[in-house]
């Protein structure tokens, strides 16, 4: 990585990391494979809150106010299986399919690893809209980030509204120690 990345913990997060056999269990399961990356990414890291947090992203339904959103927080390998919600069925799933819900913006948009052959490995946005079935309109376009994980971490950057993502400048809640992204 070219720039320095920091990572902290947030106190509501699963303090263990998904073992090696955990995500292969987990691949035999759902017939999915991680990216490699990103399954280094939770092996080690298991989700947190990084700083710089801004992103830019490409949306159909990007308001002038949300071309550069705020990643709040990489969800934990038991929030990206719940979030994701593979385990439901096709005609009650919200979330686009073959994709992973991996961290939220502090206004419900989601950021998704693509699953897909046709997108495999590929950071994008979803407007979360947990009351409409994936597909119906107004819950069925996905929005384009970054090619893969390293690239998403790789195009982070300082600015944005912090009013939307204080824990790093509110005292009460700025780790003391953040320490160096590396995976």
């Amino acid at each position: 990585m070219t720039q320095k990345i920091v990572i902290a913990r947030r106190g509501y997060q699963a303090k263990r990391r998904p073992t090696e056999e955990e995500l292969s269990e987990w691949r035999a399961e759902t017939g999915l494979k991680l990216p490699d990356e990103y399954r280094r990414f939770l092996k080690v890291w298991n989700g947190g809150t990084l700083s710089p947090f801004v992103f830019s992203h490409q949306h159909p339904e990007a308001g002038q106010d949300e071309e550069r959103l705020v990643l709040e927080v990489l969800l934990d390998w038991d929030e990206v299986k719940y979030e994701s919600q593979l385990d439901d069925a096709p005609s009650i799933r919200s979330v686009p399919p073959l994709h992973l819900v991996i961290g939220e913006d502090p206004r419900d948009i989601c950021l998704l690893l693509s699953l897909a052959p046709q997108t495999y490995g590929r950071i994008r946005t979803w407007y979360k809209n947990y009351d409409l079935i994936w597909g119906e309109p107004g819950n069925d376009r996905i929005g384009e980030v970054a090619e893969g994980f390293i690239p998403f971490i790789e195009s982070l950057a300082d600015g944005g509204p912090d009013f939307y993502h204080s824990f790093w400048s509110n005292p009460e809640t700025a780790p003391d120690n953040p320490e160096m992204l590396r995976f």
